[in-house]
């Protein structure tokens, strides 16, 4: 006859207020009943009929997270045997986040989308098997343009003015040799290589060198695009922005710091899933740049205005604070012009009290707050902005 044990027990990922699942490998002969003891409620059969090992599965629903003890019990025929095990629980805050990240977001129709913007090209052009015919956007230092390869695929192609003038102007053809400083495209690239793969990080594709370009996911529209209709409300700008922050938290763990976060830099593909872009000022935190750092009016860091060389990831927790009040109200919190700006920060560096409209939602206007200290290592990271709007999204649910 095999005398009565407990082998062993195997969980799946466990989740505090959370059923799962348990698996307990026994071994016996005959009726047994199975109990377990600690701090979870548990789903078991009365008895369960042994003959040789057997493994049970038991419903479990721990009330905490972190290692939780429990001692599971088998009796029969008078005897009795217990074993103590310890369960691994993740947070329901955790669980939130895994939900979310990579999740699509409701947009309904936002203005903006990327087919109203595109503007064919006076003159196509082909670079490395993609045929380049419409206009995207363009600034002093970029221009993207979207390009389809053979099998219809369309993609986002980003390469500098110069090169773009010279592909699309009358004589065509190859550009010639033309003076770009090509320094903020390799800093891109080497950022996208390191970061590429999380589900919130716009897709690279491809560093096309001759001529320059690179090759990205194309996305349906930015934030900034979006919050053209008004804001989305607190429960939708934390789903966004609990995705966002999980990104950041991702480059900041491979030694980067993103530099340039705001609404035009949140993409979401045409599933709805946010995606961070733009890393042409992106810096690794280990080194000090010889260029001073750019910057945006409405989200940089007091320490980005004073064009620091060392930029550290709380510049990053700065704007992140920033995009989630406009991303819940719709407004910026503070002038978007350089002046109006540097002013409002100036005041908040005296300590002086600014005009703010309140979201509604507690938790969100001391985020927002925690944000906008002036001493960086006050401020949150960005593991903690995204753990504290899965704990608010929890509440929702």
């Amino acid at each position: 006859m095999s005398r009565l044990a407990i082998l062993g027990v195997e969980a799946q990922e466990l989740h505090a207020g959370e059923w799962g699942r348990v698996v307990v490998r026994a071994r016996g002969l005959g009726e047994a009943g199975i109990s377990i003891e600690g701090d979870v409620e548990f789903e078991a059969p009365s008895s369960l009929e042994l003959r040789g090992e057997k493994s049970v599965e038991l419903l479990v629903k721990p009330s905490a997270s972190g290692e939780v003890p429990i001692k599971i019990t088998l009796e029969t025929l008078g005897i009795k045997v217990s074993k103590m095990f310890t369960l691994k629980v993740k947070s329901r805050v955790e669980l939130v986040v895994r939900l979310l990240v990579g999740r699509r977001v409701e947009l309904g129709q936002p203005a903006g989308e990327y087919r109203e913007k595109l503007r064919p090209l006076r003159r196509p052009f082909r670079l490395r098997g993609l045929t380049c015919e419409s206009l995207l956007g363009q600034g002093g230092l970029a221009t993207v343009v979207v390009c389809v390869d053979e099998f219809g695929v369309s993609y986002a192609v980003k390469m500098p003015t110069q090169v773009y003038t010279e592909l699309t102007s009358v004589r065509g053809g190859a550009p010639t040799k033309v003076d770009v400083d090509l320094k903020p495209f390799i800093r891109e690239v080497e950022a996208l290589r390191s970061v590429s793969g999380h589900p919130c990080i716009v897709g690279f594709h491809d560093f096309i060198d001759s001529p320059p370009a690179l090759v990205f996911e194309l996305c349906r529209c930015s934030l900034r695009d979006v919050l053209k209709r008004g804001g989305l409300g607190p429960v939708r700008a934390a789903e966004v922005l609990v995705q966002i922050g999980d990104a950041l938290a991702f480059l900041h763990s491979k030694g980067y710091v993103h530099g340039d976060v705001k609404p035009e830099n949140i993409l979401f593909s045409f599933e709805g899933v946010p995606k961070l872009s733009d890393f042409n000022t992106a810096k690794a935190l280990a080194t000090v740049s010889k260029t001073k750092p750019g910057y945006t009016p409405g989200y940089a860091a007091p320490e980005q205005l004073r064009m620091e060389e060392k930029v550290t990831e709380k510049a990053d927790s700065w704007a992140l604070g920033l995009v989630l009040y406009e991303a819940v109200t719709g407004k910026p919190l503070l002038p978007l012009d350089d002046l109006g700006y540097r002013e409002a920060v100036a005041m908040l560096e005296k300590g002086e009290a600014l005009a703010y409209e309140p979201t509604g939602i507690r938790e969100i206007d001391e985020l927002v707050w925690s944000c906008l200290k002036v001493n960086p290592a006050e401020r949150p990271t960005a593991i903690q902005i995204r753990d504290t709007l899965a704990k608010y999204l929890a509440t929702q649910m």
